[in-house]
């Protein structure tokens, strides 16, 4: 009988790694493509929601000109080009296409004498480059309604519109001491965390306006 020779320990763990290897490594390889596919779904999800590629131009690019609308600056000229009527006073609403799409003064009766200075596409920071000439018309009372471009359009958080409204409420009435200023709410954005924000803003136009 031919004996059977003894077994070398450190070949057989030798042996034992190898094929641990063999099938551990596709598991680490599938794992690791399983979290990277998770990563840019979860990537995507969130850029998505911000405006997906214009937001993402938008934030590397810093571009606060850009508009989505492009009547844009011809809508910016024509209201340029109408010179405020000495003592008229109007109500101006002021915003992005939210507030352009409506005839406010035929809603209203013609009772009074309202502006739309709405332009479609807009951003806080394009009212902001407007506000000089909204003060210029020394309006009664505006009504303001901006922000829900801001993000899709600039990659904006809430924070950055939130200091943008109160930088038009300071130039509008440093230009126009008198003028009442309504700040309404955004409508639900795209955008979760502008949803849950806070509204430090709230009340603050009228605080400025009551301490002059």
């Amino acid at each position: 009988m031919t004996p059977v020779p003894a077994k070398d320990p450190k070949e057989a763990q030798r042996r034992g790694r190898r094929r641990a290897g063999r099938v551990l490594l596709p598991a680490l390889l599938l794992a690791s493509l399983a979290g990277n596919l998770l990563a840019l779904g979860i990537a995507g999800y969130v850029i998505h929601g911000r405006g997906g590629l214009a937001y993402l131009q938008a934030r590397f690019n810093h571009r606060t000109e850009t508009h989505v609308d492009p009547g844009f600056a011809q809508r910016q000229s024509l209201f340029e080009a109408l010179a405020p009527r000495p003592g008229s006073h109007p109500i101006v609403f002021l915003g992005d296409s939210l507030t352009s799409g409506c005839e406010w003064r035929e809603l209203f009766g013609n009772e009074a004498l309202i502006l739309n200075r709405g332009i479609g596409g807009d951003t806080s920071a394009g009212v902001l480059k407007r506000a000089g000439s909204v003060a210029a018309l020394k309006p009664l009372a505006v009504f303001l309604m901006i922000g829900t471009n801001d993000a899709p359009t600039l990659g904006y958080g809430p924070s950055d519109t939130v200091n943008s409204h109160r930088a038009i409420v300071r130039r509008i009435l440093d230009g126009s001491p008198e003028t009442r200023i309504y700040e309404e709410s955004i409508l639900p954005s795209r955008v979760p965390r502008f949803n849950g924000a806070p509204r430090p803003t709230k009340g603050f136009a009228a605080s400025r306006t009551e301490n002059r």
